[in-house]
């Protein structure tokens, strides 16, 4: 799941430091995203 949404990103177009600073957050809140979808579904 990481593998192919950092391939969206690098697709996307962004390069250099500022893709790595954006990676960098969204892969945070891509995490944060993934966490509370497994609360949710573990949840139900």
């Amino acid at each position: 799941m990481k593998i192919e949404f950092k391939v969206k990103l690098e697709i996307s177009g962004l390069n250099g430091i500022q893709e790595r600073l954006f990676w960098i957050v969204t892969e945070e809140t891509f995490r944060t995203i993934v966490q509370e979808l497994m609360q949710a579904y573990l949840g139900l």
